[in-house]
Order: C-alpha cells, then sequence, then structure tokens
C-alpha cells in the first residue's frame, strides 16, 4: 500500500511540474501532416537503403566469384626449372641443377653448366 501511495505523489509532483502540462496539444491537421511526413521519410530512408545494399551485394557477389575462380586454378611454381638443354644444343652443355631451401625458408637454385673444352 505504502508504494501505491509514493507512486500516487511522484505522479502528481510530476504533473504538478510539467511545463507542457497547459499546453493543448495538435490539432487533427498538424497531427495529419506530421504522419505524412513521417511515412515519407521512412519510405525515403528505404529507396536510400536499397540504393547502396544493391552495388554491395553485387560487389560482394563478384569478390565471392573472383576468389573462387582464383582457388580452382592450378598454381603455378614460383620458379621456373631449367631446361637440360636446348633441342639443337650438343649434349655436352647438359647443366646440372641443384635446389635447396634455407631455414628461413629461402630458395636457392643452383645450375652447373659443365666447361666446353674445344
Amino acid at each position: 500500500m505504502t508504494e501505491h501511495r509514493s507512486d500516487d505523489a511522484l505522479t502528481s509532483l510530476l504533473r504538478a511540474g510539467d511545463p507542457a502540462a497547459d499546453d493543448p496539444g495538435l490539432d487533427s491537421r498538424e497531427r495529419a501532416l506530421i504522419r505524412q511526413r513521417m511515412l515519407a521519410t521512412s519510405r525515403e530512408g528505404r529507396r536510400q537503403m536499397i540504393g547502396w545494399l544493391v552495388p554491395a551485394a553485387t560487389a560482394m557477389a563478384l569478390l565471392a566469384l573472383a576468389l573462387g575462380l582464383a582457388l580452382r586454378q592450378p598454381r603455378t611454381p614460383l620458379y621456373e626449372p631449367v631446361a637440360e638443354r636446348a633441342p639443337d644444343a650438343p649434349a655436352s652443355s647438359i647443366g646440372q641443377q641443384i635446389q635447396f631451401t634455407t631455414d628461413s625458408g629461402i630458395l636457392v637454385v643452383w645450375v652447373l653448366q659443365p666447361r666446353l673444352s674445344s
């Protein structure tokens, strides 16, 4: 019971201090104008959201497609293997290729070419 009385006292205190208590409020014409403006603003907001949503969705779809295609393509090696010899080169010009990877991940490739004796 004491809570109900304190709520009533608080309500009457707030109503007594309300600066807009004597304001008659809006008439029906003003309420209709405000409602019309609010509805027009909400429609415009939806149009603006759709305006940027379509290009963003298109960009995301293209990005997903490009990523999918990039992952499907076979990977190319980081280095081109050295041809053992050119078709018109003599058999004595064949080089030997030595490859190793350092601890830090650097690939080292040496191609040893035999000396051509004249």
